[in-house]
């Protein structure tokens, strides 16, 4: 690898991932290596930047990994917050050794990778005084390249995106190459040879002749050990009128410096619209804001768009554990066609309230059903539990099983620490796979949860509905976890990206607390839960907005031993009805009646009265828990505390 200045080196890198601590030596890096075995570290050349993999800063083992950089004339990198521990930076200086702070939300593997593909090729990032690399950009390479041997080219990345085409008039051309152009992408009945192993894995040029189409010769795009795309070259049916495999593999290497330069453009974008959703989502507190930034500004968004939020899904696997069994379940029909609500009703708990005046059981025609706390229609569980059955002896107690050390208790601070790193895999997932699919997505993680906007106007091929399906396998088969998602309905304009949020983190607290299945939802269809949510909460709260019938009705229960509570939510839960009232009790429709009356003569209820029986289906809620309304989604908007 071509040697590269240590300060180059993190200036190329992006902006937050390496910081440069000490000054020392080397000031030159040559490679980079994994310090996992300090022993072997002394056959190694000097000039590496070694890699602190699973080093505490902090420990005694930082002040050996010191001692052996400084031997091996090696620079250190070290995952720590910042400020470092002054104790680490006094012992660098005094050991001379360059130590370079890593960002710990930025995997290993990413640094590494990163730091060799800009010692394979420096100059294709970090050019004297930040000019482009020489050659002129893509398109003017494939022109160049096009006249020098006589075809038409294209250069495509390895998303299967045509970055680049030459332009020349009179040039050879297919209908492979012309539907390529014209979707900025390659075809699909030409995908398995832009894929094809011999040309990923050699050097050297690979000739191409499909039936029906032109012949073509391709070469990989390498920036050291990393692929960045193919350069292919369409020729007359004739076949190329010479040997041009070594002006095909120099073209390959001047595009891989330009093809470093873009992609480091596309980061850099990628992280400032990133950037730019937290703050748009996740604002500072009033007061807090710099001078002359607004509080949530979405500067640097591309609006409107639909705005997404996913969550790990908390219904447990089967326990067949098969992929089959554990994988989301998405919506069928239209891709982007509004999902249907997938609820389920029974006879006890979430059929609609129709309080009627009489407790013989009539209906009343004129009443409009009122939702309680159970009547919220939440979706439906991954698993339904079957009906339970009726039996004059309690079921035998399941023994409970010894622990075992194969299945250790993970404790609530690595369990988050482990949702944490499984949402920042599916941060760059979401970035990657949506530029891939013709979107400019921007993604922040808060508080647990994953957020992503997509564009309205991006012209992709691919329905928003599509994608969201698509990244929702994805992240199963990336993390082997199981995760809800809820999306806006309409595409949401700057002023309402936090209002966009709020409803979307209520939707996710109802979704967790109801046990969904994972999948895709919409806010729409989750509308009348969230309004629930909200309306129980409040009841809650304000004892103004109480008659404080229900908690004279449980403060009555608590003390008598009755359950004038459970009957008449049942009773207003069953339209009034009875028999089925009756059933979801398990007493006899008389027992029923009996409780009915001596309700309404010991607290004085009116159960004729539609007004009282709306309200006391409400309170009869609040009072019986109902949803939780969770300040996450149900409390003040984010920084409005």
């Amino acid at each position: 690898m071509p040697p590269l200045s240590l300060r180059r080196l993190v200036g190329a890198l992006p902006q937050g991932a390496v910081t440069s601590l000490t000054e020392g030596g080397p000031e030159v890096v040559t490679g980079v290596d994994l310090l996992d075995c300090p022993d072997a570290v002394g056959g190694l050349p000097p000039g590496l930047l070694l890699l602190g993999v699973g080093l505490d800063p902090g420990g005694t083992a930082a002040g050996e990994a010191l001692r052996t950089a400084a031997r091996c004339s090696a620079a250190l990198a070290v995952k720590t917050p910042l400020p470092a521990a002054p104790a680490l930076l006094e012992q660098a200086r005094r050991e001379g050794v360059a130590v370079l702070a890593v960002d710990p939300q930025v995997p290993w593997s990413r640094i590494q990778h990163m730091v060799g593909t800009l010692l394979a090729a420096p100059s294709a990032t970090v050019g004297r005084g930040g000019e482009r690399p020489a050659g002129g950009d893509l398109f003017a390479l494939a022109d160049a390249l096009a006249a020098i041997v006589g075809g038409a080219v294209a250069i495509m990345d390895v998303h299967r995106i045509v970055v680049a085409y030459s332009t020349l008039p009179g040039q050879p051309i297919d209908d492979t190459r012309r539907r390529g152009i014209l979707s900025r992408q390659v075809p699909e009945d030409a995908v398995a040879d832009h894929l094809d192993r011999e040309l990923w894995r050699a050097d050297s040029v690979v000739r191409h002749h499909r039936p029906g189409d032109l012949p073509r010769m391709a070469v990989a795009i390498r920036a050291g050990m990393d692929v960045l795309g193919s350069l292919w070259v369409a020729f007359p049916p004739d076949g190329p009128a010479g040997d041009f495999e070594a002006a095909l593999r120099e073209a390959a290497g001047v595009a891989a410096l330009h093809m470093l330069a873009l992609r480091r453009q596309i980061d850099a974008d990628q992280d400032s619209r990133n950037q730019a959703l937290r703050a748009a989502l996740d604002p500072p507190r009033p007061g807090k804001s710099p001078p002359g930034e607004p509080s949530g500004a979405s500067a640097g968004l591309l609006l409107p768009g639909v705005l997404v939020g996913l969550a790990e899904a908390s219904v447990s696997p089967s326990p067949t554990g098969s992929p089959e069994s554990t994988a989301p379940r998405t919506r069928k029909g239209s891709p982007d066609a509004p999902a249907p609500r997938t609820r389920t009703r029974s006879t006890d708990s979430t059929a609609p309230p129709n309080p009627t005046g009489s407790p013989t059981g009539s209906p009343d025609p004129t009443a409009s059903p009122v939702p309680t706390a159970s009547t919220a229609q939440t979706p439906r569980p991954a698993q339904t539990p079957p009906p339970a059955q009726t039996s004059p002896l309690p079921p035998p107690p399941v023994p409970t099983p010894p622990p075992t050390e194969s299945a250790p208790r993970t404790t609530p601070e690595e369990a988050r620490r482990r949702c944490r790193a499984d949402l920042l895999r599916l941060l760059d997932l979401v970035a990657l796979d949506g530029r891939s699919l013709g979107y400019e997505p921007a993604a922040a993680v808060i508080g647990g949860r994953l957020y992503a906007l997509l564009p309205a106007a991006s012209g992709a091929a691919v329905p928003f509905g599509q994608l969201l399906d698509h990244l929702l396998q994805r992240a199963y088969r990336a993390t082997r976890r199981r995760y809800v998602a809820v999306r806006t309905d309409a595409d949401v304009a700057p002023p309402g990206l936090r209002i966009a949020r709020h409803d979307i983190d209520a939707a996710l607290d109802h979704l967790d607390d109801t046990g969904a299945e994972a999948g895709l939802y919409r806010i729409g269809d989750l509308r009348a839960d969230l309004v629930l949510r909200r309306l129980l909460r409040t009841v809650r709260e304000r004892a103004d907005l109480r008659t404080g019938t229900a908690e004279r009705i449980a403060a009555h229960d608590a003390e008598h031993g009755t359950e004038f509570l459970t009957t008449l939510a049942a009773y207003l839960r069953h339209f009034g009805e009875v028999a089925p009232a009756s059933a979801a009790l398990h007493v006899h429709q008389n027992t029923l009646r009996q409780r009915l009356r001596k309700a309404e003569r010991i607290f004085g209820l009116p159960l004729e009265d539609p007004t009282l029986r709306l309200l006391l289906a409400v309170e009869l809620a609040a009072v019986q828990g109902g949803p939780a309304g969770r300040p996450h989604g149900d409390g003040p908007l984010p920084g409005t505390r």
